[in-house]
């Protein structure tokens, strides 16, 4: 051996040692971690894709790693698993249905997994995947001696010589006999199916007959995962959360915060503050994208915000309401109004202050702006007034007589707003309020804008209420279709006999104008409250109050 031979080889062998001794760390730290192990995965299951990292993943992977290691039945003992509400198109499935089963083989090759979707294509394709995972040279360099596949490896079966196994199965085909120590059911309703009754109902009836304990190997140590968006108020979700109350862990993530949020990891005891306005995945999700999204108001409100308008609601009914477009043109409104229900503090635990626009034309009513938001009493005199010079002016500002109402009706009232600033005393109730209301929307007389970022969430207040923490938008309505039935289109018979009576006893002037016809006969007309019309008092002729001729001659 030359000089130095042994030198050169000792250190070869040194690096070789260091070498195995960070692989083995890094190994160590990828079985210790999922979302860690979760962002080395996807470079094999979507190479030709970034993964746009987010907390979320590391939020949900926390969850699943109190499963795998018995920790979630131990401090949840009485649950029967975990239901995860995420938006679209973020990873999901990609974390909990397919990296996760693949995860815990590593340390527990001997688990069964049965793994439900929608379609028996899309349960067969996540089993593809977890078997291309565990078959990468990636997985195979570092794991690759802890187990085996088994004599079975077929498509929607397979198995490894650890007993472990990974079954795809489905709503739409026929239900196995094989049961799991862990279920994941993940999107079990299609998204097209949504809005059938027919289809969600055979889902729900599916999972209560061939999803439900008695698939779970052993109920006492196993658990369900059911992941997916929110699709209908009786979607999954909802027909699990109803039927097994304070059965499931149920943890939701919006695509937008709206207010601030609070996430308490259930391992590490990391603490994530999601400030108000935050959007998940904004990479992929940036403004000109979310803008579209919220165009579909039904779609924003269950799929992206996990909050789904329910099929009936308490009061108002989901199908009362009528929609027009922004793009749509308008009628020429009797009255624009302004409607405001105000709070008493603007701190965040305080409720809101609700601002809306209003135009009226006959029994008609449409929603034109909305502003709800926690406000102090500067920020809500400013944000009256904003609300006033964007579009349409307001003829009258409808201030409820409470909270900080009262103190910004005086205020405004020193200003020249070119509009009557009225203060409301609301009388009974707030749900008194809201049936007395509901039935101009019953009649099909309440237009709301579809397009509007903000609606999801007023139609799923208004269909909750009076069963939700913050009712500001439902009380700024009511106010508003309150005091335009009892105010604004009063009786023309009761306005017509009280001037009437006024005029006979020399209270109130005659409203009158000269009028000269094609002949050059000058007459004098004389304002009709009851038919709105200009009368000739000599020959009972009229005319419209949009004649050319007589308007501007009073």
């Amino acid at each position: 051996m030359p000089v130095g031979a042994e030198h050169v080889a000792a250190i070869a062998s040194f690096d070789a040692l260091l070498q195995r001794r960070r692989e083995l760390q890094e190994n160590s730290r990828l079985e210790n971690s999922l979302a860690d192990f979760f962002r080395e995965a996807w470079r094999v299951l979507e190479p030709e894709t970034s993964l746009s990292w987010s907390w979320h993943f590391e939020y949900l992977s926390e969850w699943l790693m109190m499963i795998s290691s018995g920790e979630f039945k131990h401090r949840y003992p009485e649950k029967l698993g975990i239901i995860f509400n995420c938006p679209p198109r973020g990873g999901k499935s990609s974390l909990v249905t397919i990296t996760w089963p693949v995860w815990d083989w590593i340390n527990h090759p001997t688990r069964r997994f049965l793994c439900a979707s929608y379609s028996g294509p899309l349960a067969n394709d996540h089993n593809i995947k977890r078997q291309r995972l565990v078959d990468s040279g990636w997985f195979q360099s570092r794991w690759g001696t802890r187990f085996h596949w088994g004599v079975r490896k077929q498509v929607e079966h397979c198995e490894n010589n650890r007993t472990g196994a990974f079954v795809a199965t489905s709503v739409d085909g026929r239900s196995t006999g094989f049961g799991g120590d862990f279920d994941i059911g993940d999107d079990l309703l299609k998204a097209t199916d949504a809005y059938s009754e027919p289809a969600r109902e055979t889902t729900n009836a599916w999972i209560d007959s061939s999803f439900t304990t008695q698939r779970l190997n052993n109920p006492v140590t196993g658990a369900f995962v059911h992941i997916s968006q929110r699709l209908a108020d009786s979607d999954p979700t909802g027909h699990l959360l109803e039927r097994y109350p304070n059965k499931f862990v149920h943890i939701v993530i919006k695509r937008e915060a709206e207010e601030d949020e609070v996430y308490e990891f259930p391992i590490s005891a990391r603490v994530y503050h999601r400030p108000k306005g935050d959007v998940l995945d904004a990479e992929r999700c940036p403004p000109q994208v979310l803008a579209e999204l919220k165009r579909n108001s039904r779609e924003w409100a269950g799929q992206q915000q996990q909050q789904p308008a329910p099929s009936s609601g308490i009061i108002f009914q989901p199908d009362w309401w009528h929609y027009y477009r922004s793009s749509d043109r308008l009628p020429n409104f009797d009255q624009v109004a302004i409607s405001v229900d105000c709070a008493f503090k603007s701190a965040a635990h305080n409720d809101y202050v609700s601002i809306q626009k209003w135009g009226a034309v006959g029994p008609r009513s449409y929603l034109l702006d909305c502003n709800t938001e926690h406000l102090g009493y500067t920020a809500t005199k400013v944000a009256i007034k904003a609300m006033n010079a964007h579009g349409r002016r307001a003829s009258v500002i409808l201030i409820e007589d409470k909270a900080n109402g009262s103190a910004v009706v005086e205020e405004l009232r020193r200003e020249d707003l070119g509009a009557s600033v009225i203060a409301v005393n609301p009388e009974g109730g707030k749900e008194s309020r809201a049936y007395a209301a509901s039935a101009d929307c019953e009649a099909g007389n309440v237009f709301l804008p579809e397009d509007a970022p903000w609606l999801s969430e007023l139609l799923h207040i208004a269909a909750h209420f009076p069963a939700v923490k913050h009712d500001d938008c439902v009380d700024a309505m009511t106010q508003f279709l309150n005091w335009r039935r009892t105010k604004m289109l009063r009786l023309p018979l009761l306005d017509y006999y009280e001037r009437q009576q006024a005029q006979a006893l020399g209270l109130a002037e005659v409203l009158r104008c000269e009028w000269t016809d094609e002949l050059g006969r000058t007459m004098i007309l004389e304002w009709d409250d009851l038919r709105h019309l200009w009368v000739d008092p000599k020959t009972d002729a009229t005319y419209p109050p949009g004649d050319e001729e007589a308007e501007g001659r009073g």
